[in-house]
């Protein structure tokens, strides 16, 4: 039980420490694709990396977990990889902006809410 508890913690955590690459991420991609013109600094991959680890390791947490939004959540974070890494952001940073919205929503939502009911 606590296991769950700890993984619902982190499903809500992760995305927030992942959102700086993926705002920073707007920095080097083009129409052409993602990282298309090389050379790049080795940061700007790791950030990549970084990213897309915390991403991916929110969704599984989250399916994993007691959250009541889990499978939402999920999509959100894939809904955002899949803007950003196979469409080259084509719907624009506003598209970005509302998914990274929505995500904290219910993020926020999540920990307040178990919070209330566990005190």
């Amino acid at each position: 039980m606590a296991q769950r508890n700890l993984f619902r913690v982190l499903a809500c955590l992760l995305p927030f420490a992942g959102t700086p690459g993926f705002l920073f991420c707007a920095r080097h991609f083009c129409n052409c694709g993602h990282l298309v013109h090389p050379p790049y600094p080795a940061w700007y991959i790791l950030s990549d990396y970084f990213r897309l680890g915390s991403f991916a390791g929110a969704a599984i947490l989250a399916v994993c977990s007691r959250l009541s939004l889990r499978y939402y959540l999920t999509f959100a974070l894939g809904a955002l990889a899949v803007q950003r890494l196979l469409l080259n952001s084509g719907m624009g940073l506003a598209f970005d902006v509302l998914w990274l919205v929505v995500l904290y929503v219910m993020c926020i939502r999540e920990l307040t809410r178990r919070r209330q009911v566990e005190s």
